[in-house]
């Protein structure tokens, strides 16, 4: 099981920071790019591997999508060996989560206050916890 790193919290932080005010972008600065970065940054592990540079828009981000089964079945996929679900509510700082925002699927962080983030445009967006479908703990 892939565990945080010592001083994971400065990686989050430092992610955060990064990103904040980038512009939504496929392939760069979009849910799936910017989580799997929050877990790069808090483990150590690119758990996007290949998968990083095998889309650049709308049109690449969908079929890669569907070679992978779906949204739900690559995202699962790729967390469930990992990482233990547990309940939304339970989501702690630094956990990541599934939601369906504003109609569309998308994944997020827990920030330091329990808020969950999306990347969104601006960078990134408070979202209601209300709205998460599952949360995975990140050790």
């Amino acid at each position: 099981m892939i565990r945080r790193i010592p001083n994971w919290t400065h990686a989050l932080e430092a992610t955060y920071k990064a990103t904040k005010g980038k512009t939504f972008a496929w392939g760069s600065h979009d849910c799936t790019r910017s989580v799997a970065d929050v877990i790069e940054a808090i483990t150590g592990v690119d758990l996007m591997g290949e998968l990083r540079g095998r889309y650049h828009d709308k049109k690449s981000g969908v079929q890669l999508i569907k070679e992978l089964g779906g949204f739900d079945d690559a995202v699962s996929n790729v967390l469930d060996p990992h990482f233990e679900r547990c309940h939304p509510k339970k989501a702690a700082p630094g956990d990541v989560f599934y939601m369906n925002h504003e109609g569309c699927k998308t994944l997020g962080f827990i920030w330091f206050d329990g808020k969950p983030f999306v990347a969104f445009e601006g960078g990134w967006e408070p979202i209601l916890k209300s709205s998460i479908v599952t949360a995975w703990r990140i050790p």
